[in-house]
């Protein structure tokens, strides 16, 4: 039994009855009858559909190889045209000398960090505690593989 909301009123029973239930049961038996007479044309267009999508299949499987042939040869000759381009070019050539020089800078700054770094007592510390935390999970990776082999004996029946 369903029930019906209206505004501002109790919910009203409605009983479809019988009727209903005959007409979605009649309804439902013609569409799986329709359904069934189907079926046997559909097992042979399945198959030949089958056929005909192994056959595009294929077909798209031989253009991606070649066109991945084609980007393999096609990159390596942007990638030199690009850097022709950068190195022939007076300002860009002289921007790619100042970065490489901006970079070589950056490199030797950062070697003077870790020295002064290394320097400092409280990086002892701070080594220390990361060796020991790096220790502890070392530890904790060999115990799990030990103990994965002792469950892996024992599954196949062998004694650890």
């Amino acid at each position: 039994m369903m029930m019906l909301r209206s505004r501002g009123h109790k919910p009203a029973p409605v009983n479809f009855g019988l009727a209903g239930s005959f007409r979605n049961l009649v309804f439902l038996s013609c569409i799986l009858l329709l359904g069934l007479s189907c079926l046997p044309s559909w097992a042979e267009t399945s198959a030949e559909k089958r056929k005909s999508l192994a056959a595009e299949l294929g077909r798209v499987q031989q253009e991606l190889v070649a066109a991945q042939t084609n980007l393999a040869e096609q990159a390596k000759t942007i990638w030199n045209r690009q850097h022709d381009l950068e190195y022939n070019n007076p300002e860009c050539a002289a921007l790619r000398e100042e970065i490489t020089a901006l970079e070589k800078q950056l490199v030797e700054k950062r070697r003077l960090l870790d020295a002064k770094m290394s320097l400092q007592p409280e990086m002892k510390d701070i080594k220390k505690n990361r060796q020991e935390l790096f220790e502890n999970i070392q530890k904790l990776k060999d115990d799990e593989r030990l103990l994965m082999n002792e469950i892996m004996a024992i599954d196949h029946g062998a004694e650890p």
